[in-house]
């Protein structure tokens, strides 16, 4: 990193401070770095697809029986969160994939355009797996897509590094990974350098601690590798693009909620919680 004095105009100046969050965007220095490596990048992907299609998607809460792309965190259902990220990276089409319960979020989400994005939606009669959720988006994707689930929120992930890495590795498909103490009931990974190697879905047993975060990378050529049988996306799919030495592992250590127990969904509503001003905890008396 170098040190450097620039001259910026003052409504330019507020536009730059205004991205400034303190999680993602740390100051203003920060700030324009990340703007303009945006700018310049010519990698950025355009589309998203988001899986929103499982028969499972029913999260029993004390409150009673939850959609979880549905749930309120931070004021706005977790699928929300998920498609205004990607607009915030310069996306401008999401693509979700639907089966069961769908109607409920597109009644949410509509066209997209309270969001700033044109959202297609595809349907499957009934689920057949996370594999054959993707497949819906074969005719409509273009390029480089970003792959999400809708059940997770990863609110520091910068998914234009993401996608230069991606790009850098000549990957067919890279996962974000976080690092989970008790990795068995997830996708692992097990890596060599950035590579990896072998990918299981919720082993018996296992040395590696790294896991599926739920966002990766994809080239449409990921269609390719379809065969009759394959119906997971991470039992199926990721191990024969391994085999292809080119699955790649993108390790992200920032805030990471799946939400699949009470307890995520407690500490992502408590992350996502409005932060208080200085002394508004203070009370009278």
């Amino acid at each position: 990193m170098e040190r450097i004095t620039i001259t910026i105009d003052d409504t330019l100046l507020r536009q730059i401070d205004n991205t400034i969050d303190g999680h993602e965007v740390k100051n203003r220095s920060h700030a324009i770095d990340r703007i303009l490596k945006n700018a310049l990048s010519s990698t950025l992907a355009r589309q998203a697809v988001v899986l929103a299609g499982g028969s499972d998607d029913r999260l029993a809460l004390p409150s009673g029986k939850a959609i979880k792309p549905l749930l309120e965190v931070g004021g706005k259902p977790v699928i929300e969160h998920i498609i205004s990220r990607f607009k915030k990276y310069g996306m401008d089409e999401a693509i979700i994939c639907l089966s069961m319960q769908g109607e409920g979020i597109k009644a949410k989400l509509q066209e997209g355009k309270s969001i700033g994005m044109k959202i297609n939606y595809l349907w499957e009669n009934s689920p057949s797996g996370s594999a054959g959720g993707l497949l819906l988006a074969k005719p409509l994707v273009k390029d480089t897509f970003i792959l999400s689930y809708a059940d997770v929120l990863y609110d520091e992930l910068d998914i234009s590094d993401m996608i230069r890495f991606h790009k850098a590795n000549k990957a067919l498909c890279t996962l974000a990974l976080a690092n989970m103490r008790d990795a068995k009931n997830y996708g692992v990974a097990k890596m060599r350098g950035s590579q990896i190697m072998d990918f299981s879905e919720k082993p018996d047993a296992t040395s590696s601690n790294l896991v599926n975060a739920g966002i990766a990378i994809c080239e449409p050529e990921i269609f390719d590798l379809y065969k009759p049988g394959i119906k997971s996306f991470e039992s199926d799919l990721l191990p024969l693009i391994a085999e292809k030495q080119k699955l790649f592992g993108y390790v992200y250590s920032g805030p990471w909620f799946e939400l699949g127990s009470q307890t995520q969904v407690d500490a992502a509503k408590k992350y996502y919680a409005p932060k208080k001003e200085d002394g508004e905890q203070e009370k009278k008396g």
